[in-house]
């Protein structure tokens, strides 16, 4: 089965171009007949995979004036009112505290860094070259939070 995904950087978000607008002007390119039907898949509920998924990347780049809101419009808005979603939503650091209205959708999972030879263990084991990696120790780790139905 084909999966729509969608990748939305939330740093585009705020009170003057919520999630809607982002995805009907940007990702529908102002064309309401795709709209149309993207708001169709989206309600569409689905058996084993979802007929869209969201990947909100970055609520922490939401401004903190802004979160609340965009979370419980996001509640409201879209897990409750689509059925045939599933929501990826990233963030370098947040405030679990703003996700209580979410509480019973929410899967919170952290990426960990891997040291140096876990990093060589995993190339080697892929046949990957070795002098692909970097001396940096990784940065800005991502954790994801995967809104479920």
């Amino acid at each position: 089965k084909r999966i729509n995904a969608i990748y939305v950087p939330l740093s585009k978000i705020d009170a003057s171009m919520t999630l809607d607008q982002y995805l009907a002007r940007i990702v529908c390119g102002g064309n309401q007949s795709m709209w149309g039907v993207l708001r169709n898949l989206m309600s569409v509920p689905y058996t084993s995979a979802p007929n869209v998924v969201l990947l909100l990347d970055g609520i922490n780049e939401i401004s903190l004036d802004y979160v609340k809101t965009f979370v419980n419009k996001l509640n409201t808005d879209y897990i409750n009112a689509y059925s045939g979603i599933r929501i990826i939503m990233t963030s370098r650091w947040f405030d679990a505290s703003l996700l209580h209205c979410l509480m019973g959708n929410v899967v919170s999972l952290e990426m960990q860094a891997l040291d140096r030879e876990s990093i060589e263990l995993n190339l080697h084991n892929m046949g990957l070259p070795l002098h692909t990696i970097s001396s940096r120790s990784p940065m800005g780790m991502r954790s994801s939070i995967c809104l479920m139905r």
